[in-house]
């Protein structure tokens, strides 16, 4: 495979010129670039087959627009997408740390809170791609970084060929596709959707837990079969530092049918995720509680003289048993059976002992309560917001400056308006502006005056 060249440090990419490359694949190299005015950004250089490739090219720079539309924390900002040099190339915010992949290669084992916070932000960062209606397909631990901060964000979006397409190179014949995290559909050349990136985070986080990945073959080929046959081991066979109920939920999402999936939604994910961490929280504040009463219980005691306690409440309960057992003697009495008189010399009598003083009952010690305290972290709901209302005026800019062409559904989400009229041509009416739809896709716009909807 093609691998790019030293060369094309210090040209001049679209308005970023290329400094020094500092990571270098099959599939593409990333090099930090600069502006005129100082701006800093990493770009990212395919090699030149990639252009040539007329369905990826086009793939590749509509997915690349659309991830310019994300807005999280956990998503790279995408700042631009073309073709240069001849080759396809992408321009992100700079990353401030090095990818996931780059830390476990370098020997990096999380322990259990980074582990739950990094599945977190993932999973977040998942979301809120799919909230704009966009897949990644090309999930893997170097598509995920990690800033100083602590920080995830994911990238890589248009760098994996559409499988269910009509794309010369699909997945599973592409040499360059890493294999680690390829859903079993994504394999099969089967339809592709929000489940078969459930599944491939979910061997990317499988990877981050256990220190490895769910399959391991000494060929891409074995991989690719136990991802269709094989049962992944538990995680926590691998790292006990690996939460239970992750590991669990991790097997649960690595079923080969995407209807079998457990949770089955990047949503249902995220909230399983936040529910293991509230939990956690609890037990380090109940064990924080317990070790502090423990410290308590074994210091030694005070010499101090102790304060004098008050015997009140011993003396009431002394009167209180008193009187129960005088009210209690009474109602025996007036209870007894009468024995007739010439039945009295016939009945034996019985002598009633009764001691001539009564001991109080001991009082029980109250047990010591313990109050634990645990507060509850809310989190935003995962939506994306709400764009604004394009009017129609707005519209011809969109067409003259190319932003109309993209999946319909996010251009009938831009414009705010999905009461728009169907043309029978293959296209739909928004005003007076006719937008040509092939396969849910919109390839071009027309302003025709007088000949839409009206509005």
């Amino acid at each position: 495979m093609e691998h790019i060249p030293e060369i094309l440090t210090g040209r001049t990419i679209d308005r970023w010129q290329l400094g020094e490359r500092f990571l270098a694949t099959e599939r593409y190299d990333l090099y930090h670039a600069t502006t005129a005015d100082g701006a800093a950004a990493t770009v990212g250089i395919l090699p030149s087959h990639r252009a040539e490739n007329g369905p990826f090219r086009k793939r590749f720079l509509q997915e690349c627009r659309l991830a310019g539309t994300v807005t999280s924390q956990h998503v790279l900002r995408y700042l631009g997408s073309g073709v240069s040099h001849g080759r396809l190339w992408f321009a992100t915010e700079p990353t401030a740390g090095p990818s996931l992949f780059q830390r476990l290669d370098d020997g990096w084992k999380p322990d259990r809170e980074q582990i739950l916070a990094i599945a977190i932000q993932a999973w977040r960062g998942l979301a809120a791609v799919g909230a704009v209606g966009l897949t990644h397909r090309g999930l893997h631990p170097a598509m995920l970084f990690l800033d100083q901060d602590g920080t995830v964000r994911l990238g890589g979006f248009g760098l994996a060929p559409d499988p269910s397409g009509d794309e010369a190179i699909i997945a599973a014949t592409d040499l360059a596709m890493p294999t680690a995290c390829l859903a079993p559909e994504q394999i099969r050349g089967a339809p592709f959707d929000s489940r078969g990136d459930l599944y491939a985070m979910a061997c990317v986080l499988y990877w981050v837990a256990a220190g490895r990945p769910p399959f391991i073959g000494e060929t891409p080929a074995s991989v690719r079969e136990q991802h269709l046959q094989a049962e992944p081991q538990p995680p926590r066979r691998y790292a006990t530092a690996c939460p239970p109920d992750l590991s669990t939920m991790l097997l649960g999402i690595l079923a080969k049918a995407p209807a079998d999936r457990t949770p089955n939604s990047v949503v249902g994910a995220v909230q399983m995720c936040e529910d293991m961490r509230q939990r956690g929280e609890a037990r380090l504040t109940t064990r924080r509680v317990l070790r502090t009463l423990q410290a308590s219980h074994d210091a030694p005691p005070s010499t101090s003289k102790p304060a004098p306690v008050a015997r009140t409440g011993v003396r009431r309960h002394a009167v209180l048993t008193a009187a129960g057992a005088v009210a209690l003697a009474i109602t025996a009495f007036i209870a007894w059976p009468r024995v007739p008189p010439e039945m009295a010399a016939q009945t034996p009598a019985v002598a009633l002992h009764v001691p001539s003083t009564h001991q109080p009952l001991p009082v029980p010690a109250a047990p010591e309560v313990v109050a634990v305290v645990v507060e509850r972290q809310a989190y935003p709901p995962i939506a994306s917001p709400a764009p604004p209302r394009i009017d129609a005026s707005a519209v011809q800019r969109l067409i003259n400056q190319g932003d109309h062409i993209g999946p319909t559904a996010e251009l009938r989400r831009r414009l705010g308006d999905p009461d728009v009229t169907q043309d029978d041509g293959g296209g739909w009416w928004y005003g007076d502006y006719l937008f040509v739809v092939e396969k849910d896709f919109v390839i071009s716009g027309h302003h025709r005056p007088g000949q839409g909807s009206g509005r």
